[in-house]
């Protein structure tokens, strides 16, 4: 769908016709991020619609920028949890993030290995009305991918059945770290 929420004052949640006047397009884009981790804590930054910075694709999606931090117990049980809060930039518009998820791995880890979590599974909810899941697994020990599907609760739910989005992480790993060495 295109539009810019920047630009669209309702003087109701309920307006169904502003979301008829919506013009439905696809289009491919691109985004850009990093992280600083540790064996709990990730904090990241990323910038998403890299090409509508560019004046051509301008009127069909916007920049929106993102700020991060999560944690994840990490300890040798098989199910741990974690949660997160995400500050989100989309033009003029501010938003939070709260984030829960569960990952789940193949066997407690022994001490020697920093085996990574097999797949995760969580939920989360995003002010101005919206929620949304998230799968995902592993596909090598430095391959993650997840699926996201978000759904609005506010006037483009009249519109929309909600947004897919596919994720590929490939994280550049170190050479994995003793905790125990004895030898």
């Amino acid at each position: 769908v295109s539009y810019d929420l920047s630009k669209i004052s309702l003087s109701t949640d309920l307006d169904i016709v502003a979301n008829e006047k919506l013009i439905y397009a696809g289009r491919f884009n691109a985004d850009l991020g990093g992280e600083i981790t540790n064996k709990s804590f990730k904090i990241g930054i990323t910038s998403h619609n890299l090409f509508s910075l560019f004046p051509a694709d301008m009127q069909l999606q916007t920049n929106t920028n993102f700020i991060y931090i999560k944690y994840n117990e990490n300890s040798n049980k098989i199910v741990n949890f974690g949660g997160g809060i995400c500050a989100i930039q989309y033009a003029n518009i501010y938003q939070l993030e709260f984030n829960v998820e569960s990952y789940f791995k193949s066997q407690k880890s022994n001490g020697l290995t920093d085996k990574p979590d097999l797949f995760d599974i969580g939920l989360f909810y995003r002010t101005q009305s919206e929620v949304g899941m998230i799968l995902g697994f592993n596909l090598s020990e430095a391959i993650h991918l997840s699926y996201n599907y978000n759904y609005h609760f506010g006037t483009i739910r009249y519109g929309s059945f909600g947004s897919n989005e596919l994720l590929v992480t490939y994280n550049l790993t170190r050479k994995p770290i003793c905790r125990n060495c004895w030898y």
